[in-house]
């Protein structure tokens, strides 16, 4: 593997495990999170929290398995929604725009490993 392959394959799979992980303890501690200005608390967190460990390993295995321009895009989506979710959030209840750093790296990543996917084809 080539030393570009490590770095836009596996900083996305490192941030995408302490997501789920994160995720899943915080859905079984204390089930409460932000979605684009809504505050989630008791099930809706629950629910949401866990897709969003489900949906982090799955792109985990996508990263391992898939090959090219297909992963490079669901990584953008998701570190894409969750950094303008943060956005959304900061600027909603602090008044002024934050990011989320592990959502910054991701988009970054996932972006270099697109295109240079597309350089591919």
């Amino acid at each position: 593997m080539k030393a570009i392959d490590k770095l836009t394959r596996y900083p996305p799979a490192i941030l995408l495990m302490v997501i789920a992980f994160g995720d899943l303890m915080a859905a079984i501690i204390n089930p409460e999170a932000y979605l684009l200005a809504s505050k989630l608390d008791g099930l809706p967190a629950q629910i949401y929290l866990s897709l969003n460990s489900i949906i982090a390993s799955s792109l985990i295995y996508a990263i391992i398995k898939a090959r090219g321009v297909v992963w490079s895009i669901l990584l953008m989506i998701f570190f894409g929604f969750h950094l303008t979710n943060s956005i959304i959030i900061s600027t909603t209840f602090f008044g002024t725009p934050s990011i989320s750093w592990i959502s910054l790296i991701g988009v970054a990543t996932s972006t270099i490993e697109l295109l240079k996917a597309l350089a591919h084809h």
